[in-house]
């Protein structure tokens, strides 16, 4: 037995070295904004890149903080990360980007092929979200993003693997990384209700006001002394704008794959009664997760510059919920 899982263990180290090379081949011509190839097609892109590299500057102790400008200044995790590495500012931060995603699809690797489906359909199912739009376009061009995602992606194995307490700890620590964060808390949090775990839906709600709390403390030290009050404002001026440029279909459409495709799907085999009802719940955080997304995707239209970006958190459902759809109609179930 020793031996199998030995060799089994090797098996899979290949694996791993395959989804690194896929993510490294899908990341590599927009790496740190070199556009190779493509700088004719992808034009030139809005410069809030330049808040995040700020901030490495700050912790580099290079700039003052004053030089990123909020909401931007208060998603502290990758920039800070960021200034630890011995490069660049803005080759450090996408590089942190890269490492965290490439954390997040192998999470998701190792837990499909724990807890659904044999290794090599959990393999296909995470290609199949490496090579998107979403992952190519948004990753490493100076965004956090990415890490955003990957850092769901392995709060969510988390959550399907029982680790409970790991997964609360993760969502906390997440409020740092960006305040999208909040979806996923709000998954856990139905999990939790549907299971009926008192215990850790409390843990969570805890931890998770405790680390917002602090980051309001830090922000307004950082901020000297000043409190923290920045929200988004709602404008319709910011829809019109929105609704009148040809990118924001575009980029809708093309970041539609894999993720509210196999949400549709997700869907249709729950009301087809296709899942055993220890899936069920996954299944329906998933759609619940992936629902919040386009519900963020909609509030974006009237606060912010809307692209594909808000709906890349969906990668971070749609991978699992596509694990317990193949699983559930596999032929030889």
């Amino acid at each position: 037995m020793r031996l199998y899982s030995l060799l089994f263990i090797g098996r899979m180290k290949k694996y791993y070295l395959y989804i690194l090379l896929a993510l490294a081949a899908v990341l590599f011509l927009r790496f740190n904004r070199q556009d190779l190839l493509i700088k004719d097609i992808v034009g030139i892109v809005g410069g809030d890149h330049h808040q995040y590299y700020a901030l490495v500057d700050y912790f580099r102790g290079e700039a003052p903080f004053w030089y990123a400008d909020a909401p931007f200044n208060k998603r502290l995790l990758v920039p800070l990360s960021a200034s630890m590495l011995p490069f660049e500012r803005g080759f450090s931060l996408n590089l942190t980007n890269a490492i965290i995603l490439f954390l997040g699809f192998s999470f998701a690797f190792r837990t499909l092929y724990r807890h659904f489906v044999k290794p090599k359909i959990a393999f296909y199912i995470v290609l199949l979200h490496i090579f998107s739009f979403p992952v190519f376009y948004y990753s490493v061009i100076g965004f956090i993003d990415a890490a955003l995602v990957g850092w769901m992606m392995m709060s969510f194995a988390l959550l399907v693997e029982r680790r409970y307490g790991w997964f609360c700890f993760a969502v906390a620590v997440g409020v740092f990384l960006k305040e999208s964060i909040i979806i996923l808390f709000a998954c856990g949090l139905l999990y939790f209700v549907i299971v009926r775990n008192w215990k850790q839906a409390a843990l969570l709600v805890l931890l998770y006001a405790a680390a917002y709390l602090l980051q309001l403390e830090i922000m307004q030290l950082l901020n000297y002394g000043i409190p923290y009050t920045y929200s988004w404002s709602i404008e319709i001026e910011t829809l019109q704008k929105n609704l009148a440029r040809p990118r924001t279909y575009l980029s809708f459409i093309l970041s539609a794959y894999p993720s509210l495709l196999i949400f549709a799907f997700g869907i249709y085999y729950y009301f087809k009664n296709k899942y055993i009802e220890q899936d069920k719940t996954i299944v329906l955080v998933c759609l619940a997760g992936i629902v919040l997304v386009l519900g963020m995707y909609v509030y974006s239209l009237f606060v912010a510059y809307s692209d594909g970006r808000f709906l890349y958190p969906a990668i971070a459902f749609s991978v699992f919920l596509f694990g317990i759809i193949a699983k559930e109609n596999a032929p030889d179930r």
